[in-house]
């Protein structure tokens, strides 16, 4: 299965699942080459990290920007099922645009993709489990 099917099916769960529980599921380990790249970009040492999305972060980004009238209003586009798939393509080194640490204090990756439109991604680090994840509240 692609990482994109992974995404597709983790979506489709996430709007359907009405328990409490979450899904967390894995998008690979960060390869040797991105590893070094974003190293030289961000300062922290991702070699060997696993990239993870969970069902918390697409149910809370769909709920809180997946309104097309209240994006519009913030002059944004909303998100889409579908733009979750991008995801692959976003996260690559070269797209990371800042590095810093969200209102918990955890180190956080921002990329920026043009793929039609413009994407804007948020990974958190977490060190403990050496993973890089799906941010939904910076």
């Amino acid at each position: 299965m692609t990482k994109k099917e992974i995404i597709k099916k983790l979506v489709l769960f996430s709007i359907k699942d009405k328990t409490v529980q979450n899904k967390i599921v894995g998008l690979g380990i960060v390869s040797d080459t991105q590893a070094v790249m974003l190293k030289a970009k961000t300062g922290f040492n991702l070699a060997g990290y696993k990239r993870v999305i969970d069902k918390y972060a697409i149910k809370h980004t769909l709920k809180k920007h997946g309104n097309e009238k209240q994006e519009k209003l913030r002059g944004q586009i909303a998100v889409t099922e579908k733009d979750f798939e991008n995801i692959p393509e976003i996260v690559q080194s070269q797209n990371v645009i800042f590095s810093g640490k969200n209102r918990q204090g955890k180190d956080c990756l921002l990329y920026e993709a043009k793929i039609g439109n413009t994407y804007y991604y948020v990974e958190e680090i977490r060190t403990g489990k050496k993973a890089i994840s799906f941010k939904y509240t910076v």
